[in-house]
């Protein structure tokens, strides 16, 4: 008897350990957020917003649910400059997240989503720094890795959910996804591939390359170069036949290419198209084309009576370019990253600049040669350099004589800027 006993305490002894083994094994408990957090309710009462750390210190912290009701929101710098915070665990309710939410956070790692990537992509991310993505290497959800994005039940992708996201490398979209932001796989480094249902009706994929359909007033519709994949394999490209526009930064990052062809059917291109396109040297236009031209491989826009330089190709060899007395403006990035640059001949007095970061990057550039005064430079530089990015360079004015004062100055000599 005394045998049996023993045998039935160490058989409920075995199973008591063995299921405190299988609870430990098991998937971590998210059913609630982190101790210490700060919350509050939602307007309507019906779920929370995080508004701060509160006494949280965590490594790995968890937002998913508090007081029993999910939280939909992650408030205004809410973990912001939060150098212990390595994880985050963030909830399938959760619906937007304020700005600058997660900026500081230097340590962070690693996201995990426990809802869908279709759930991912519709969250809405106030700006870069709302995304933990902007500053973890990795998104795990459903307790994997995600490398590929299936997207087949969302109506849109936002633009800040995928961004900035190191490790995706393929995208499929579904015949649901209706729009798509245009910044949406920008900073996609490893992305190589995007396709999409055929049965979508707003976006198709050729050869990897994503398109926005557009409808026409003539009952036909307008395709739109909106992403090339950033890894893409290849070092030339030429824009289809069929496409008509090329959208905002659609090239992005693509450092791959060497060389891209226009046709003489685009009529659009939006700003940036080719930022962080280290290696390209050359954007080709069909001399046919009504709106946009190319010389020595630099891309250009026809703009009434004067002319817009759009895109310095980044990866362009040449040491030395001319802005010639036709360029009227030069567009946001216009030379970003041109860093083969060392000078730059102005030729003309009245230039104006499209927009922010133009001569960003120009880490080499350190000589200006000016066709006007002092006077005009200084309107000039004003105009083009407002932001800041301008580099530190040597100006020298034109003299067509040889000046008698000690001043820098540059003339001609058999059609080359020479200084005196």
């Amino acid at each position: 008897m005394k045998t049996s006993k023993l045998l039935a305490l160490a058989l409920a002894t075995l199973l008591a350990l063995s299921s405190f083994a299988f609870v430990g094994c098991g998937k971590p408990d998210y059913s609630t957020s982190s101790e210490g957090l700060e919350f509050k309710l939602n307007d309507d009462e019906t779920g929370y917003v995080l508004t701060g750390l509160g006494t949280c210190t965590e490594e790995e912290i968890v937002v998913t649910n508090y007081n029993d009701l999910p939280v939909y929101e992650i408030a205004y710098r809410a973990f912001a400059d939060c150098t212990t915070l390595e994880s985050i665990v963030l909830g399938k309710y959760l619906e937007y997240v304020d700005s600058w939410a997660f900026e500081g956070c230097t340590n962070l790692k690693k996201v995990t989503f426990l809802g869908t990537i279709d759930d991912w992509v519709q969250i809405y991310f106030y700006n870069d720094y709302s995304n933990p993505l902007e500053l973890a290497e990795s998104l795990y959800i459903d307790g994997k890795l995600v490398t590929e994005a299936r997207i087949t039940t969302a109506d849109h992708i936002d633009g800040y959910n995928l961004s900035n996201y190191g490790k995706l490398k393929n995208v499929y979209i579904g015949s649901s996804v209706e729009y798509i932001v245009g910044d949406a796989f920008i900073g996609c480094e490893n992305l190589e591939s995007i396709q999409v249902d055929e049965a979508n009706t707003d976006f198709k994929s050729v050869d990897g390359c994503l398109y926005g359909v557009y409808p026409s007033i003539y009952d036909t519709v307008i395709y739109k170069l909106a992403r090339y994949p950033s890894a893409k394999k290849g070092t030339t490209f030429t824009m289809p036949d069929f496409a008509t526009g090329i959208e905002f930064m659609a090239f992005e990052g693509a450092t791959n290419l060497k060389e891209v062809s226009i046709g003489a059917n685009i009529n659009y291109i939006a700003s940036a198209p080719f930022l962080n396109c280290t290696n390209l040297e050359k954007i080709n236009v069909d001399s046919n084309n009504a709106n946009f031209y190319s010389v020595d491989g630099v891309l250009y826009s026809k703009e009434y009576y004067m002319d817009c330089l759009i895109s310095y190709p980044a990866g362009k060899k040449d040491t030395t370019f001319v802005i010639d007395q036709n360029t009227f403006m030069l567009a946001q990035f216009a030379f970003t990253n041109a860093k083969n640059i060392t000078k730059l001949v102005f030729l003309t007095t009245e230039l104006i600049s499209g927009g922010y970061h133009t001569f960003e990057g120009c880490t080499n550039l350190t000589e200006v040669f000016f066709i006007g005064n002092k006077s005009q430079w200084s309107s000039i530089r004003m105009t083009i350099a407002h932001d800041g990015t301008f580099p530190d360079v040597t100006v020298y004015y034109y003299s067509e004589n040889q000046p008698t004062d000690s001043g820098n100055y540059w003339h001609y000599v058999n059609d080359v800027p020479t200084k005196w």
